[in-house]
């Protein structure tokens, strides 16, 4: 299965790389540019983290171990935010106590009703 499964991406790969040139590597190297950032924002003293249009954006849960009482704010349109918590809930069961799912409407509003703090420093990314 794991053959087939490498197969597949190779595969997936090699079209988008046909139809954009680059376009791997660009995504490769724009994730590896956030990580980083986030890293230098993490040890700098952000207490709370908002990513606009989150999407299946992972950063919670691969950076869990480095967030430790960050307060992560994932901004989406409720449809999505509805799928990735249906999904994050099937691969590790609970949503972390840090993570909230932001339904976006009004952003400002939904953000302070989620505990969102505009003392507090604070980075956000959109995905």
């Amino acid at each position: 299965m794991l053959l087939w499964g490498r197969l597949f991406r190779d595969v997936v790969e090699g079209l988008i790389e046909r139809r954009f040139a680059g376009h791997h590597y660009y995504v490769i190297a724009r994730t590896r540019y956030f990580d980083d950032l986030l890293q230098q924002r993490l040890t700098g003293g952000a207490e709370q983290l908002v990513i606009l249009g989150a999407g299946y954006d992972s950063r919670p849960y691969r950076f869990a171990d480095r967030l430790g009482g960050v307060q992560v704010f994932e901004v989406d349109h409720p449809a999505t935010s509805t799928a990735k918590q249906a999904r994050v809930r099937a691969l590790i069961g609970e949503i972390p106590a840090n993570v909230a799912y932001v339904p976006v409407d009004n952003l400002a509003d939904k953000l302070l009703r989620c505990g969102y703090r505009t003392t507090r420093p604070t980075w956000g990314h959109k995905s």
